[in-house]
């Protein structure tokens, strides 16, 4: 929950401060400095660049704690988010760069599918893994080239969040501590 509260916190104080228009024109001229591009990277999960963008991220990070934060170590839980969201950001960044387009990334939407692919490795759901295999193929095949470069770092964001939960063998606490203790025996 600490998450969203960073996200809220962010943007209300942007929005009540008036930075938002300054924060736009600073992320237009980052293009030509890496110094800029290195702090926003982690920071630009918690900026978003409207209400309906925080909105959706809020509430997609909030039902995906209400099920993933209660069956993992918090550690592996803000490690995921922090993870997916920097190296979807990464991905944008590099592609943006590559084309020579000025840099401009917002939000956690990355970091947040990230945990979704992190539920459906713990998840003995056929239905959810469906469901995120789906998200996946849908952003990495979907759209003209300037839709692939807002679609990539969701891909990225997801693959992200699948790898750091097979890399360190994430797993569901309650079906751990049940093969650990073994079945319950009432006499």
């Amino acid at each position: 929950m600490i998450l969203i509260a960073l996200s809220v916190l962010t943007f209300c104080t942007m929005w009540t401060a008036d930075l938002h228009e300054d924060l736009i024109r600073e992320l237009e001229l980052m293009s030509t400095s890496a110094w800029r591009v290195i702090w926003w990277v982690p920071l630009a999960l918690f900026v978003h660049g409207d209400l309906f963008h925080l909105t959706a991220n809020v509430l997609v990070l909030a039902l995906v704690s209400w099920k993933l934060e209660p069956r993992i170590e918090r550690k592996h839980f803000v490690g995921i988010f922090l993870f997916s969201g920097v190296v979807s950001n990464g991905v944008i960044l590099a592609f943006m760069r590559l084309d020579s387009l000025p840099v401009l990334f917002l939000g956690a939407s990355g970091a947040v599918l990230g945990l979704v692919a992190a539920l459906a490795v713990v998840s003995s759901s056929r239905l959810l893994r469906l469901a995120v295999l789906g998200i996946a193929l849908h952003y990495a095949v979907s759209g003209s080239t300037a839709a692939m470069v807002r679609n990539l770092p969701h891909f990225f964001g997801l693959l992200a969040g699948f790898v750091y939960a097979v890399a360190f063998r994430v797993s569901d606490r309650e079906l751990t501590q049940a093969k650990i203790s073994g079945p319950d025996r009432k006499w």
